[in-house]
């Protein structure tokens, strides 16, 4: 029996590459797991909803206090991430507006400073913490932002640290921000606040960022781009995984290549 064509064995690796290509959802047929939602709008990220636990008869500090983990990892599922880095983690903090730690459930911190419950510091290990940090480490997470591509920390001077040894931070007189990545305040080069910026306005030349532990709250800060107060921005990569490609755009390109024409390899010669 005569064995496959060149041919044959071209169109064969031709699809083989159209396949490779595909994201890993497509290619299987998968779907996320959790409840389907619509898909937020280009423009639409103000209307994102609000977390909240099904105890919506009890007061917020009540039911702020009741929440376990299934509840906030039930709501996480709700939303459909784009595998857009900068955008799902925007996405994620924007539903965060609103919330507010505890005032029923607090201890006291090293200081004697107390501190109130909340579900960024129950997440990260540190329920009664100073949770700015670790707020914007918990958006990273439900973003999908793994943490070896961009640390998650409680610390802001430690994660100006780290993010300088991948080389993803930039000083306020050398950045510009963008949308997704993250901005650093504090007095005298030392960290003390973190948020996410969520637009840089270049001629009003304003920084409106998304933060946690603002008098207890989540909320939205503005700030002037040349307010000393800036140290910095952490700069959020790309995705890799995605490409500007359509799988009709994928499809094409290994057709192209499988009808190329053929050059002969040249003879070896001593």
């Amino acid at each position: 029996m005569a064995g496959p064509s060149s041919k044959s064995i071209s169109l064969l690796l031709a699809l083989l590459l159209v396949f490779s290509l595909l994201p890993p959802a497509f290619a299987a047929g998968e779907s996320e797991e959790g409840p389907e939602t619509e898909p937020v709008p280009e423009t639409g990220l103000d209307k994102v909803f609000f977390w909240r636990a099904d105890k919506s008869d009890l007061p917020q500090n009540v039911w702020t206090d009741l929440e376990k983990r299934a509840d906030w990892e039930r709501m996480a599922a709700c939303y459909k991430r784009s595998g857009d880095w900068a955008r799902d983690l925007l996405m994620i903090a924007q539903s965060q507006l609103g919330y507010r730690e505890s005032k029923l459930n607090r201890r006291p911190d090293s200081r004697g400073v107390l501190q109130g419950y909340t579900r960024y510091g129950a997440w990260y290990g540190h329920p009664h913490g100073e949770w700015c940090a670790m707020f914007v480490s918990f958006c990273l997470y439900y973003a999908g932002v793994p943490k070896d591509v961009l640390s998650y920390e409680s610390n802001c001077s430690q994660w100006i640290k780290q993010l300088k040894r991948r080389s993803l931070y930039a000083s306020r007189d050398d950045a510009e921000p963008k949308p997704g990545d993250l901005i650093f305040l504090g007095f005298a080069d030392e960290a003390r606040h973190v948020g996410i910026v969520k637009a840089f306005d270049s001629e009003a030349n304003e920084v409106v960022y998304l933060q946690g532990n603002d008098d207890g709250a989540v909320t939205v800060g503005r700030i002037a781009g040349d307010n000393t107060n800036i140290l910095g921005y952490g700069s959020m990569p790309a995705n890799p995984a995605l490409s500007a490609e359509t799988p009709e755009q994928r499809f094409a390109r290994a057709l192209e290549i499988f009808r190329a024409p053929r050059s002969e390899e040249p003879e070896e010669t001593e």
